[in-house]
């Protein structure tokens, strides 16, 4: 059974936005918490995947953990890039095969703004994310004849998720500096989310969704 896979659908972005897929999408939607699979585990990834033969796959899970790189302890350390690296590396590699086997895949990272300019306490997060940007445009000139795309989305200040933790003093003066004073909402990623499910010329990409904020 071909199904859209989301990963990380349950967080505070991620589950209004699985219930809007779910609503609209041509496969069946299956959300994955780190309740259902630990993807550190390449065999439970793997094993997974086997299971649900995934067409489109968007990886939303992260590990977000905050601090000053000399501050972080090494377990800590280690634990975000399983999570936020290695965990993206398992679930791409494991759902490959399949997308080559029906000639056609989408592969979605949600990654962040933060990626291009980082700012302080974020060493690791932004990083993490950086690393996957490279990720998908490799993953895509490997797999283009396969029909296969790999883009990343750069969010930038969305309603929910990460977003929530920001203190409201922060807040205000990143609302500041948005061109269009207002955060992203959870339907605007869906309509990103479903142009690159519906159009195979675009792969390969970093998607920024920031309101017209520049790092």
């Amino acid at each position: 059974m071909s199904a859209m896979i989301i990963f990380g659908g349950s967080g505070g972005l991620g589950k209004p936005l699985t219930e809007r897929i779910q609503a609209f999408a041509s496969w069946p939607v299956v959300s994955v918490s780190s309740k259902d699979v630990d993807i550190t585990d390449s065999e439970a990834v793997e094993a997974f995947m086997k299971e649900h033969e995934p067409t489109v796959v968007i990886n939303m899970a992260v590990r977000n953990i905050d601090g000053m790189l000399h501050k972080r302890d090494v377990v800590s350390i280690e634990d975000q890039l399983k999570v936020s690296v290695q965990g993206n590396i398992n679930i791409f590699r494991a759902a490959i095969p399949y997308m080559r086997a029906n000639n056609f895949g989408r592969l979605i990272f949600i990654s962040s703004i933060l990626s291009r300019k980082p700012i302080m306490g974020t060493s690791i997060y932004s990083a993490s994310k950086a690393f996957n940007d490279n990720l998908v445009k490799t993953v895509a000139l490997e797999n283009a004849k396969y029909h296969i795309t790999a883009n990343s989305i750069q969010l930038g200040y969305f309603e929910g998720g990460l977003t929530e933790r920001v203190p409201e003093p922060i807040m205000k003066q990143v609302m500041d500096q948005i061109p269009l004073k207002r955060l992203g909402t959870v339907d605007e990623l869906y309509k990103a989310i479903f142009f690159l499910i519906n159009t195979e010329y675009v792969t390969g990409s970093n998607l920024t969704m920031a309101g017209g904020l520049e790092c």
